[in-house]
């Protein structure tokens, strides 16, 4: 129906305007995100051509998300990402425990790690 028939109906007293906006407004579902179960990492050097290889056969399988989650709730300080902001061991954990997380780090000194959830 469209608006201008929900609006007269409302006018008419047919039906209450909480029923028009239901009907004019759906409810959507929402939707939640799926957990990860694996972490896939790349990391590239500048070192040397075999270290790049080394690293790439060391993580060219995914890395099951409960080891990521106990490396990350090792760690004994919050670290400070993009504009100073302070992320502590607990809110990262929650963070990467979704699918579709992607992060891309870039050092200072050439070090590129990318890191995925799976």
């Amino acid at each position: 129906m469209t608006r201008q028939h929900m609006l007269s109906r409302v006018a008419n007293n047919e039906i209450s305007p909480r029923e028009a906006y239901k009907a004019m407004y759906p409810k959507q579902k929402s939707r939640r995100p799926r957990r990860a179960h694996f972490v896939k990492m790349a990391i590239r050097t500048n070192e040397s051509r075999g270290v790049d290889i080394l690293l790439s056969i060391l993580f060219f399988l995914p890395v099951p998300m409960f080891i990521v989650r106990f490396a990350i709730r090792r760690m004994k300080k919050n670290m400070t990402i993009t504009d100073g902001v302070d992320v502590s061991p607990e809110d990262l954990a929650r963070l990467v425990g979704y699918r579709g997380i992607k992060v891309i780090v870039k050092t200072h000194d050439g070090v590129k790690v990318n890191i995925r959830t799976v």
